[in-house]
């Protein structure tokens, strides 16, 4: 797991990463989002697209993409909640095409050394975390190609 982002206090979804799922994501209204959400990223990306995902969480939205062929970077600032990502990562078969890593939005910039990214999207407030988005992905472009897609769901 690449780590740009050491926080010296605990991310905001630390507490709740273990049960997570299980409130949210299981839930009616987390599964009626996710079905929505879902339709839109098969819209946006397409198998061999390479894409940045700011908030993952627990890796749900990034394993349903790995599954379509969709090369993931998926970022959270949440040791935690990458821990879950991570396991549910290996436990769907998707480690080839879903990367785990420890980033803060605040710091996609620090991803310039990776390969550059054909879109990006953030979904379910991950970016209502961040303190200062004049330090959000738009301004980071040289992680991105030029035909970039952004989706903020």
């Amino acid at each position: 797991m690449l780590s740009v982002h050491r926080p010296l206090y605990d991310a905001p979804f630390d507490a709740v990463a273990d049960d997570y799922d299980e409130l949210f994501t299981a839930s009616r209204i987390g599964q009626a989002q996710r079905a929505s959400v879902w339709m839109e990223l098969k819209k946006a990306f397409r198998s061999g697209d390479r894409v940045l995902e700011i908030g993952c969480g627990t890796g749900v939205d990034a394993c349903f993409l790995g599954g379509c062929g969709v090369r993931v970077m998926a970022c959270d600032s949440s040791r935690r909640m990458l821990a879950v990502a991570t396991r549910r990562v290996r436990e769907t078969g998707n480690s080839k095409l879903v990367q785990p890593h420890l980033v803060a939005a605040e710091e996609i910039s620090e991803l310039r050394e990776e390969r550059r990214f054909d879109g990006a999207f953030s979904n379910f407030g991950a970016l209502n975390c961040v303190k200062d988005l004049r330090h959000s992905p738009r301004t980071s472009a040289s992680c991105f190609t030029p035909a970039l897609r952004f989706y903020f769901v």
